[in-house]
């Protein structure tokens, strides 16, 4: 089984990425991987040198890969596998709407608008994506505040209780796929606000609030 490449962009076409691995001195394997047709995964292709976190999905008469840029999302393609009915593509097509966050806030919501027209995803697939997956989305949100803690390296944020439940809040945002410099500005609004927050938890149900309405 194929779980991470890491090569250069050859051809990309109708979300299937053509990515070359190896050494060209020493002859270059091309591996076709299906990867979310977001507007975030063009920058993957743009850079040309890229790494993904692949599934391989093996049946009798084909052998698919499936590529994400992080490990978590790569995680949420697999809970999403773990419902029933629910296949490799319909999947793909839940990850190509949104990112991984964006799907967490619809589950914890019982958002069932938030599957309309996702291909390969009807009315009772969506319920039972919002029951199946509601556990896991609450453990994976409360690990995912936690499971940085030993990387703390700011004295500030060392010293300051606050700043703590920010860093951790940031963290389990990082895990969710948004980028360092988009989270920054929106956290310091978030903590400005006339609120206390007594929990990271808190911090990150409040950021992931206003970041859907971006």
């Amino acid at each position: 089984m194929v779980g991470y490449l890491q090569g250069k962009v050859l051809s990309f076409h109708d979300g299937e990425l053509l990515l070359g691995v190896g050494d060209p001195s020493f002859g270059v394997i091309g591996y076709t991987l299906k990867i979310p047709q977001r507007s975030d995964y063009l920058e993957v292709i743009k850079n040309q040198k890229v790494e993904l976190y692949v599934y391989s999905h093996v049946r009798e008469d084909a052998f698919d890969l499936y590529g994400f840029r992080t490990v978590e999302e790569k995680e949420t393609f697999l809970m999403l596998l773990s419902v029933s009915g629910i296949g490799p593509k319909a999947a793909l097509a839940v990850l190509s709407l949104a990112k991984p966050c964006d799907l967490f806030f619809a589950i914890q919501n019982g958002d069932q608008a938030f599957f309309k027209g996702v291909r390969g995803i009807g009315k009772k697939s969506a319920e039972r994506i919002l029951v199946d997956l509601k556990d896991q989305v609450e453990k994976k949100l409360k690990n995912s505040l936690f499971s940085n803690l030993a990387v703390k390296e700011d004295v500030a944020l060392n010293q300051n209780p606050m700043g703590h439940k920010v860093f951790d809040a940031k963290q389990a945002l990082l895990g969710l796929g948004y980028r360092s410099s988009e989270l920054d500005t929106l956290l310091q609004k978030i903590v400005k606000k006339d609120q206390e927050f007594e929990s990271s938890e808190q911090i990150l149900r409040e950021a992931l609030k206003e970041l859907k309405t971006l």
